[in-house]
């Protein structure tokens, strides 16, 4: 268990240097709830946008110029914002996603924050 919140927060640690590098880089989650999970994990709430604030033309202009790291839920929902923005020629960065969703065996954002709470009790 011990080791698995190890990896967990080397994860959100890679995550948060990115950041630190890129000064354009944007993380995109769906929700509030996703941005709370997010924010949980120590993440600077203000390189998180929730998606659903923004008209999709707003959205597309805003992420033109940055490095945007997916959060986005692995659901039919994500899949069709993931596409769509893609088709619009914003690449996406989902390696931080796919690791944590992968290690912690859940396919949206805001279940990072339940099932980390069941492991570290």
């Amino acid at each position: 268990m011990q080791k698995l919140v190890e990896e967990i927060e080397i994860i959100v640690n890679d995550l948060n240097n990115y950041i630190s590098v890129y000064e354009n880089a944007i993380i995109i989650v769906e929700g509030k709830k996703d941005k709370t999970a997010l924010v949980y994990f120590g993440l600077e709430p203000s390189f998180i946008l929730e998606v659903r604030s923004l008209s999709y033309d707003e959205l597309v202009y805003y992420l033109l110029d940055k490095k945007v790291i997916d959060f986005l839920d692995e659901d039919e929902e994500g899949e069709k914002l993931r596409d769509a923005l893609k088709q619009r020629n914003i690449i996406l960065i989902s390696s931080f996603r796919r690791r944590l969703f992968s290690l912690m065996h859940v396919n949206n954002t805001e279940s990072l924050l339940t099932s980390y709470k069941r492991l570290t009790k």
